[in-house]
């Protein structure tokens, strides 16, 4: 399976907060390497962008890689459920898997607040997209409908 670098995001001093974007063309995905620590402008920025690149590339599948992302604010990842998800099911995308990183306490936050979140979500708008929790890109490059 080919992956393609289509995109780099990075911000701070040293460059060192952002997203690397990979397009998977074999599967029509589009993975976001997280690493550092974006601000809140900085990581909804980069989502944005990364909508319009699966927009421009008709992309139906999501893979948003946290596991060297070290935090982001509880607002941001609310932001991501209520405005992202909804603005990528928008623009085709069917799937999203989350790989979620190493540690156990952030992974747990992240899952519980994404899952909290999207049962009121699911309740108010209709937002058709699966989504699922890995712990590798192995295991969610393999995911099938």
């Amino acid at each position: 399976m080919e992956i393609q670098l289509y995109k780099t995001y990075a911000y701070g001093p040293r460059k060192n907060n952002g997203a690397n974007y990979h397009i998977i063309p074999e599967i029509k995905a589009l993975w976001a390497e997280w690493f550092g620590y974006p601000t809140e402008e900085e990581y909804k920025s980069i989502i944005l962008q990364s909508l319009e690149i699966a927009k421009e590339k008709s992309l139906e599948y999501w893979i948003a890689d946290a596991r060297k992302l070290e935090l982001i604010s509880e607002s941001a990842n609310r932001w991501t459920i209520t405005e992202g998800l909804f603005t990528g099911a928008q623009y085709g995308i069917k799937r999203l898997a989350l790989i979620l990183p190493g540690d156990y306490y952030l992974a747990q936050f992240l899952v519980e607040d994404v899952d909290q979140g999207l049962s009121n979500q699911i309740k108010t708008i209709n937002i058709n997209m699966q989504i699922k929790y890995f712990r590798n890109l192995e295991d969610a490059l393999e995911w099938r409908s």
